[in-house]
């Protein structure tokens, strides 16, 4: 259990700005289909690891596969269906991965797991030995028939690193320890697991952009600003449900616990860093289409791509239970004031105006 105060009581309040531009995100036209096959594939073959059925329907209730028809909704249908459950597997693993009676017991047994599923990844060792690599294995399997070899390369460094972040995380929560901002950011960067998506990306669109991305590091910066967007965003929406579980490898507990700002302050200075890359990303898409690069229809579709992960990834992080509690309907209110109770958030379309003084001060007690 974790000696960490809780960074928000029960019925506390916070102020919600408006994100411009991104909403409402699209979404694929076969997305319904394309979850309940997901939906089915996941009561199916996910079961070993949730002990109590009613996880199952929590899960499910999360939609894993929404997110990902919003964030990839340009990709082809059949490809779609594959990361899809990917994506449901990922989610499954990653409630493991914070549970301390599960994956996130022991750093050292996380450590020897993951060393298990990158020899899958290298086609060093037979994942029916463990439900976890089975399921990975055949996922894989599927995944890697359609794709180059540079593309699948690159797919395995970033689930390295995505394992890599993870171990760190894990290690973070046995030690009871909330990093500070710089590292909080090295480590977030892996474990969030975008990297996977941005490469999945290509792999949804069929095209292959290994060589491009090597030669110019204007598109490796675009893809870095989508990442730290995408990874803020959800870190901003996902503190409420994070906190909770003594998870705070999150960006509003960092600002809050470590770095001392009172929690509307440390609300208003994320945002302030996620509209900022909003806004960076914007200018930077405008100089690559107005450059060599932005003549290849390739390029065009893989920017469109790293705008609808972002736009994807935002009006999905209001709809899901997963942040926002079992049982969450949004009320369709995009700014306004949201009150934190322990087992849901409840969105409003109330005015700052309306929060307690107390509520907005600019500082608070600093967690070491």
């Amino acid at each position: 259990m974790s000696t960490i105060p809780k960074p928000f009581s029960d019925g506390m309040q916070i102020y919600l700005p408006e994100f411009p531009y991104l909403l409402p995100a699209c979404s694929h036209p076969r997305t319904e289909d394309i979850r309940r096959e997901s939906d089915a594939w996941v009561r199916e073959t996910m079961g070993f690891a949730m002990a109590d059925p009613r996880e199952m329907e929590l899960l499910l209730e999360e939609t894993a596969s929404l997110w990902t028809c919003l964030v990839l909704p340009t990709a082809r249908e059949d490809r779609l269906r594959h990361l899809c459950k990917y994506t449901e597997y990922l989610s499954v693993f990653d409630n493991a991965m914070v549970d301390r009676t599960k994956i996130g017991s022991d750093p050292d047994a996380a450590r020897e797991m993951f060393g298990r599923v990158a020899n899958i990844l290298d086609d060093r060792a037979d994942g029916a030995d463990f439900a976890w690599g089975s399921v990975l294995q055949g996922l894989w399997k599927e995944m890697r028939a359609g794709m180059p070899p540079a593309v699948w390369d690159r797919f395995m460094g970033e689930v390295r690193r995505f394992l890599g972040g993870c171990v760190r995380e894990i290690t973070s929560r046995t030690e009871d320890r909330v990093f500070d901002y710089d590292t909080y950011l090295e480590v977030r960067k892996d474990s969030v697991g975008m990297g996977m998506y941005f490469v999945l990306g290509e792999y949804g669109l069929g095209i292959d952009l290994t060589e491009d991305l090597r030669r110019h590091p204007e598109l490796r910066d675009i893809v870095d600003t989508a990442l730290v967007h995408i990874m803020l965003t959800n870190d901003l929406f996902s503190f409420r449900a994070e906190a909770m579980m003594d998870d705070y490898v999150n960006a509003l507990s960092v600002l809050h616990l470590r770095e001392g700002l009172g929690l509307q302050a440390a609300v208003d200075r994320l945002f302030a860093f996620i509209d900022g890359k909003r806004a960076e990303f914007m200018a930077a898409r405008a100089a690559i289409e107005a450059g060599e690069l932005g003549g290849r229809e390739d390029i065009r579709a893989y920017l469109d791509a790293l705008w609808h992960m972002m736009a994807g990834n935002l009006q999905w992080s209001y709809l899901t239970s997963r942040y926002n509690g079992p049982g969450h309907t949004w009320s369709g209110a995009r700014s306004g004031v949201l009150t934190l109770h322990r087992e849901r958030t409840v969105f409003s379309d109330d005015a700052y105006c309306t929060l307690p003084p107390a509520w907005t001060a600019a500082r608070t007690e600093v967690r070491g």
